[in-house]
């Protein structure tokens, strides 16, 4: 078994992607988008590494997903664990109607050049490709700046990401001890506004992701 360089998981996730959906952020990224607000993710010095068996083990106690969404980090830059991942989540998907959505720092074009990028994709219903450009930004969910693109793989990735929603929610807050931290795509400026709004309310931060 690969081992996977892990950040997080969670379910359920309702701002990357359609419906309600297990989101799994790699850990490792080393692009580095201007802007980007999930700068935790970059680091591979003393991350998390889990074998592929023990994330598909907790998919088992997942019920009622409509998709998975693997982001980060690059997953890109993991392709053998990630490849494993994803032939694991089609085994386990097998019965159900689960889309699988890729998030990229890199342009379609590269990863098409690329045998180990290649079988990722193959095994994607869709993918959204593309450096963050924060000159770019775009009020359209699930995308950060306009120049990323969203693309369908699949018959069902047709269905579901043919075009894009209008609106809809960009954040979720989701809190873990006392740790709190938002799942999507902000704005720009938003999170310090957020951060702002909170700390008129009594609420601290002492560490930021966003923030260099």
């Amino acid at each position: 078994m690969t081992g996977l360089l892990l950040n997080r998981i969670h379910y359920p996730v309702t701002t990357l992607g359609p419906g309600r959906r297990v989101g799994i952020w790699v850990q490792g990224c080393t692009i580095g988008c201007d802007g980007c607000v999930a700068r935790d993710t970059w680091a591979t010095e003393s991350a998390s590494r889990v074998t592929v068996a023990a994330v598909l083990e907790w998919l088992d106690s997942v019920d009622g997903a409509t998709g998975v969404t693997i982001s980060g980090g690059e997953p890109f830059q993991q392709p053998e664990a990630v490849a494993e991942l994803l032939d694991g989540i089609h085994e386990w998907r097998a019965e159900r109607p689960i889309d699988i959505l890729v998030y990229s720092g890199y342009p379609l074009n590269r990863l098409r050049r690329d045998a180990s990028a290649r079988r990722i994709l193959a095994l994607c219903d869709a993918v959204l490709a593309g450096p963050y450009v924060a000159r770019r930004a775009t009020d359209e969910p699930w995308r950060g700046s306009s120049n990323q693109r969203l693309v369908p793989l699949t018959p069902l990735g047709e269905d579901r990401y043919r075009t894009m929603p209008p609106g809809g929610p960009r954040l979720q807050a989701v809190q873990d001890g006392d740790r709190l931290w938002f799942i999507g795509v902000p704005r720009p400026g938003e999170m310090d506004r957020i951060a702002d709004h909170l700390s008129g309310t009594g609420i601290t931060f002492t560490t930021t992701t966003w923030r260099a």
